[in-house]
């Protein structure tokens, strides 16, 4: 194998590394898990969705890697939350000066994109099954 191609080959197993997650992958990756849920399970899992008694394995297949997981013991039962955090992009006005060899300026009002995160949804799981969970709205969307 030649550098160049070599070159290629590693940059393709790279990109392959980086690639977003999905259902499907998901899916391939824990096909035995997957097997094992019924019916009812395997169709919420494939629509992205979950519900109370769900276990983890279909939680992550539906939804993913949580962004932090906090655990707690209580009553000598282990209390595990998936939080899963989500973004957008806040527009910051701001006022620039710019002077010129004159001695005079301008002012530009400019926007400058800011990348926020936010709560998107947590998931509490007693014993390795859903409890409760529950989505949050983006902050964008209440800005509307």
């Amino acid at each position: 194998m030649h550098f160049f191609e070599a070159t290629i080959l590693t940059g393709l197993l790279l990109l392959a590394g980086c690639a977003t997650s999905t259902i499907q992958t998901r899916k391939a990756q824990n096909i035995i898990a997957y097997n094992a849920f019924s019916p009812e399970v395997w169709k919420l899992v494939d629509q992205g969705q979950i519900k109370v008694g769900m276990n983890t394995n279909a939680v992550f297949i539906a939804w993913g890697r949580p962004s932090k997981i906090l655990t707690d013991e209580s009553s000598n039962r282990l209390i595990s939350t998936w939080i899963y955090y989500g973004s957008w992009v806040e527009s910051i006005p701001y006022w620039s000066y710019t002077p010129n060899r004159y001695g005079w300026g301008t002012y530009d009002h400019r926007v400058l994109p800011c990348a926020r995160t936010y709560v998107r949804a947590e998931v509490v799981f007693q014993d390795d099954h859903v409890i409760q969970w529950r989505t949050f709205p983006s902050p964008a969307d209440q800005a509307r």
